[in-house]
């Protein structure tokens, strides 16, 4: 693993999530501005477990740019899990639900695609970290947003056991600025309304709060 400023390049083959994702990625990118969060970013960096679906952000599209983008997927052997009509999916969209898509004859795995609707979102995918993986490259959100989300948002046991493996592969990489920047807007944004507040350091507490809480129950 090899890191750059803004840029992290893998030496490793793709496995057959990898080529799923970068086979989907290669038709999404020529349409539309994305970046992939939550667990994937975990599993690229080479944390052993499984996911169903694919999270990506992506740019509002008009009902015009959509169709142009979902006849590319149709024709490239994939269909859509909410839906079929082009109105009836492009509905989703505009209602900002996730629309999900698959392999023909499959429904995992499957990328999820959500319009970036907030302040927080935009900037996420805005300002992606680059991930170039074979002869692939991949936008995924900044590391610092994920811990975020997956220590104080997420919470999960699997949650914090993908923060955990990330803050180890960026250990010493991981940026103060950024993580108070994204914590404000999720205050501004509603998310965090308890005070609750994200230290690098602190992991060992928050799992072990977790544990506690369960524990009491």
């Amino acid at each position: 693993m090899e890191f750059r400023e803004g840029r992290v390049i893998l030496k490793r083959e793709l496995s057959a999530l990898d080529k799923f994702i970068v086979n989907a990625i290669a038709i999404l990118k020529q349409h539309v501005r994305y970046v992939i969060v939550s667990d994937y970013v975990a599993i690229l960096f080479g944390r052993p477990r499984g996911t169903e679906d694919i999270d990506i952000l992506i740019d509002s599209m008009t009902k015009a740019q959509f169709a142009v983008f979902y006849e590319a997927m149709k024709n490239a052997g994939y269909w859509c899990l909410n839906a079929e009509s082009l109105d009836a999916v492009y509905r989703y969209l505009e209602d900002k639900s996730p629309i999900r898509l698959a392999l023909k004859n499959k429904v995992f795995p499957n990328i999820e695609l959500q319009v970036s609707d907030t302040k927080l979102k935009r900037h996420v995918l805005a300002n992606p970290l680059i991930v170039e993986i074979a002869d692939a490259e991949l936008n995924i959100s900044a590391i610092e947003y994920q811990l975020l989300y997956k220590r104080l948002i997420l919470g999960t046991h699997v949650d914090l056991e993908d923060a955990r493996f990330l803050e180890e592969i960026f250990k010493g990489r991981l940026d103060q600025k950024k993580l108070d920047l994204f914590e404000s807007m999720l205050k501004e944004e509603g998310y965090l309304k308890d005070g609750r507040s994200l230290d690098f350091v602190s992991l060992e507490d928050v799992v072990d709060k977790k544990m506690k809480k369960r524990k009491a129950k």
